[in-house]
């Protein structure tokens, strides 16, 4: 299982908006998330208070567990970062440590699946319907199945690297659920960022080689195992339980606030620069009807906007080193003055002040 280093061809496009970048999930699967995301982090040794800082999880969420939206999700990552310095090596010990039940009822439809080629199409259907951070697409290469993990939206590199750890943990953990007792056949690994500790670890986990600086993130596998049937399988139960969440899912997507809509696309944009035209192209509509949706939820163009940039800011302050005045820019702020006043009426504390906060809370 040794790992080997490949020349770098992974360019960076631009982020392109389509009908998947949603906020909805399966029911429980903001859920566990949250709560795999605290166990973690107190296991670490971090204080509850560090953990849920500056997000909307309260302090008694792992005695009352919810759903928690993409936001909070970011924001309890980028806190775990603060405390742990190698992202990859965290993302992929925290992803084994899921069971299926974290996944919700999208986990209990997997389990429940005919077999790995039923469960590879409920996974397609979800993805299509549902946010995710990461897409992932099945694809044949030199007649072995191969999965590939794609980003869906810019972040940080170290929450890059954390979030597409996590999913090959989390896939170690469906994959042993799936084939039981049945030998695994695992190829090949291969991860678009250059090597990372915990690499090796990935691969003792799979039982395969694991190559670096890659075009895609990517596991390539035994087709064969399209073909296993999972210990528990009942087809009628898996089509009925899919069948619940996806109506839950469209009835979320039509019901969810205008709001929340928007405050989705303009976070699927890294840089900030999304306008409002673009917004409204993808939620087919008028700018002026934009604005009209808006207004009926009591807020403006502007000020949703200055909300998005000032979470976004927030995430930036907490998971990354870099300087106030660059973090300023890359929020779309014309100067560390403005980007200060307009943090201090939103927070209530300066961005230096937030900064060093959760590490003053925990000497």
């Amino acid at each position: 299982m040794g790992i080997t280093r490949q020349k770098n061809k992974n360019n960076k496009g631009n982020v392109v908006f389509g009908s998947a970048d949603k906020l909805t999930r399966a029911p429980g699967l903001g859920k566990g998330h949250g709560e795999c995301l605290l166990r973690y982090g107190l296991d670490l040794g971090l204080e509850l208070a560090d953990i849920v800082h500056g997000s909307d999880v309260p302090l008694n969420f792992l005695q009352q567990p919810y759903d928690i939206d993409v936001s909070s999700e970011l924001q309890l990552i980028g806190n775990l970062l603060r405390y742990t310095p190698q992202p990859f090596s965290a993302g992929f010990h925290l992803g084994c440590r899921y069971q299926i039940s974290d996944l919700g009822l999208f986990g209990m439809a997997l389990l429940s699946s005919k077999n790995g080629a039923h469960a590879a199409q409920i996974a397609e259907r979800y993805f299509a319907n549902a946010f995710n951070f990461t897409d992932m697409e099945l694809r044949i290469v030199n007649g072995q199945l191969q999965i590939q993990w794609h980003l869906r939206i810019p972040l940080e590199d170290s929450i890059t690297q954390f979030i597409t750890a996590r999913d090959f943990g989390i896939c170690h953990v469906v994959q042993r659920y799936m084939l039981d007792q049945t030998a695994s056949s695992n190829y090949e690994i291969g991860f678009s960022f250059p090597y990372l500790k915990g690499m090796d670890d990935v691969a003792r986990a799979f039982s395969c080689p694991v190559k670096y600086n890659q075009d895609v993130c990517y596991l390539r596998l035994d087709a064969k195992q399209l073909s296993v049937k999972p210990p528990l399988s009942n087809e009628l139960n898996a089509n009925a339980i899919e069948s619940t969440y996806q109506s839950i899912l469209r009835k979320t997507d039509c019901e969810s606030s205008f709001r929340k809509k928007v405050t989705t696309i303009l976070l699927s944009n890294g840089d900030m620069s999304v306008d409002k035209s673009q917004v409204a192209q993808v939620l087919h509509m008028s700018e002026r009807t934009l604005t009209r949706h808006l207004e009926k939820e009591s807020i403006t163009w502007r000020q949703i906007v200055r909300e998005v940039r000032l979470n976004k800011a927030q995430l930036l302050l907490s998971a990354s080193d870099k300087s106030i005045q660059v973090i300023a820019a890359e929020v779309g702020f014309s100067s560390v003055s403005a980007f200060s006043r307009a943090f201090v009426k939103h927070i209530g504390m300066s961005p230096s002040l937030y900064r060093r906060l959760p590490a003053d809370k925990a000497q």
